[in-house]
């Protein structure tokens, strides 16, 4: 994707993540890459794309150069936009075409697209510098042509559709999609998974990618070192209503489900070789480095830890790509999780790049992200704030000194581990409406209003942010 798109997600997601209207000024501490000029120009751009896609009443973003940016949104997601942003994307519109074609003019699809032949070569050198990862590479000529590895094309587009559409029931350009959801709630019953629309959603995709192969007559193949391992696993039976698919079709899909983090579906493995992974230093060394930067493993976690390891070694080995992480959501909630767990982000970071170093092989940035969910699994994300004592003495009744204590403790239960003592001398600090006296300790002291504000929130804050960086 252009870097336009991924500005443009990211203004949506600051807009939308902030109440009333914000300045340009304000907006440019968030994007310190561009200059105002290009900020003031993306946003005129995304008012546009919001009329476009939005009813005045859904979603409105208003610019007014003496209040402020406002993202108003009413009743709606911004899905469809997002959606909009994605799609109108070269790498999309491409990855559409090789769903139904191995091949097509590349005049027409120049003519199509509304670019030159140069700019068309441009941007496939900036693709295949990607793809070539997972063993694929465009070629450009008077036609385009996809070639490599059918299971990698398949994930790649899968992938695609995925990061593109929250539903699989939503992407307009799908004939008969009705087949493929039907189709995968069959599926679905058969290896009883749980009825949810994350599974029917995700399988209808991969049962749409598979069905347009078929249809091509492109048939997947593992190679010799891959078939040693799947020697070694047992897929649950292909069902009776998918007779025309492979059964490297069948496996495609299974291995697929089986790549997403804690899934249900389950494979049949070799004792011997579930023996010798529990032996394997990938296994080994990610117990040793959790243990030493985190806490020592109970029984029932090591078991959960070989598994999730096993899982991601199988799929990894398979597959590479893991399309539950091609997601704008999931890379944007982990920035913000990462600013409000500072601490355990960055004992995570040191635990990940010694574990990287040693196996290369995972360092790929889903394994990196299902690291971090086994590690949060173990060790929650709270288990690193710093621990505050407070000591509230106003000159309110009990209750409202609670109530004050309580608008504290949610207010900052992601920063900090707050506790409240009856003893000022154990206390970090001390709340208080008294300004003059001789009882605390004047660094101590932290003066509020009896009404208790917003601000008076955020004078708390800025305390405890300078005290404990």
């Amino acid at each position: 994707m252009t870097k336009d798109v991924w500005l443009k997600i990211d203004l949506l997601e600051l807009l939308d993540n902030h109440t009333g209207a914000l300045y340009f000024h304000e907006i440019l501490v968030a994007f310190p890459q561009i200059s105002l000029s290009t900020l003031q120009k993306k946003c005129h751009e995304l008012q546009q794309e919001i009329k476009n896609c939005y009813l005045q009443e859904e979603v409105q973003l208003i610019i007014d150069r003496r209040n402020g940016i406002e993202l108003i949104r009413e009743t709606t997601t911004l899905q469809k936009i997002i959606e909009r942003l994605i799609t109108k994307e070269l790498p999309y519109q491409i990855s559409q075409k090789f769903i139904y074609e191995d091949l097509f003019n590349t005049e027409d699809l120049c003519h199509e697209l509304g670019i030159s032949l140069s700019q068309l070569r441009r941007k496939i050198t900036g693709i295949n510098h990607f793809i070539n990862e997972y063993d694929l590479h465009i070629t450009v000529s008077h036609q385009m042509k996809l070639f490599g590895s059918e299971k990698r094309r398949r994930s790649l587009l899968v992938s695609m559709l995925s990061l593109a559409h929250r539903q699989f029931s939503t992407i307009n350009w799908i004939e008969n999609s009705t087949f493929y959801l039907k189709q995968a709630a069959k599926i679905i019953d058969y290896l009883k998974l749980p009825s949810s629309y994350h599974y029917l959603e995700t399988i209808a995709i991969i049962s749409f990618v598979n069905e347009q192969a078929i249809k091509r007559s492109r048939k997947i193949i593992f190679q010799n070192d891959e078939n040693v391992l799947l020697q070694a696993i047992r897929f649950p039976k292909k069902p009776y209503f998918l007779l025309h698919w492979d059964e490297n079709d069948w496996g495609f899909l299974i291995l697929t489900i089986y790549s997403m983090p804690f899934t249900t579906v389950s494979l049949g493995i070799e004792e011997s070789f579930k023996r010798s992974f529990r032996k394997n230093a990938i296994f080994l060394d990610w117990k040793i480095l959790f243990q030493t930067y985190f806490s020592p493993l109970q029984t029932e976690q090591e078991d959960m830890l070989y598994q999730e390891l096993l899982r991601q070694y199988i799929t990894i080995r398979l597959l590479k790509v893991n399309y539950i992480f091609s997601s704008t959501y999931t890379l944007s909630i982990l920035k913000t999780l990462e600013i409000s767990y500072q601490h355990y982000f960055q004992i995570f970071s040191d635990f990940w790049q010694d574990y990287a170093k040693l196996h290369p092989f995972f360092n790929l940035l889903h394994a990196q992200v299902n690291a971090l969910l086994i590690c949060e699994n173990f060790v929650a994300w709270n288990h690193y704030l710093p621990q505050v004592t407070l000591f509230v003495d106003t000159h309110l009744m009990p209750t409202l000194e609670k109530w004050i204590a309580s608008k504290i403790a949610s207010s900052l239960s992601g920063k900090y581990h707050i506790t409240f003592t009856q003893n000022q001398e154990n206390a970090d600090f001390i709340i208080t409406t008294y300004h003059d006296t001789h009882f605390f300790k004047k660094e101590k002291i932290i003066l509020v209003e009896p009404i208790f504000s917003a601000n008076d929130l955020t004078i708390i804050e800025k305390r405890l942010d300078a005290f404990y960086q």
